[in-house]
């Protein structure tokens, strides 16, 4: 994923700018293990929210597709009711 390929270079480049003091005060695994699990939990979201988003679209647009198939006459009234109950005044 470019997204956390681009945080990745964002993080490691902090990493380097960060005063020697730092290093000296924090243990250096404790720093990659944070890092790896926060990445490692941001790459889920990322793919989690992509999956809900693509599978809701699909769901959708074949469902879409099954009502007109079956009557299309009922699919555009339904959609019509959809449209009135839905505005926004």
């Amino acid at each position: 994923m470019q997204t956390t390929a681009n945080f990745r270079r964002k993080v490691f480049a902090h990493i380097q700018r960060l005063p020697f003091d730092y290093t000296q005060e924090h243990h250096s695994g404790d720093l990659i293990s944070r890092l790896t699990n926060d990445l490692k939990t941001m790459e889920g979201a990322y793919g989690e929210t992509l999956r809900g988003l693509l599978g809701s679209l699909v769901g959708g647009v074949a469902s879409l597709i099954i009502m007109l198939a079956t009557n299309w006459q009922l699919a555009t009234v339904g959609r019509n009711y959809q449209d009135q109950n839905y505005q926004v005044f």
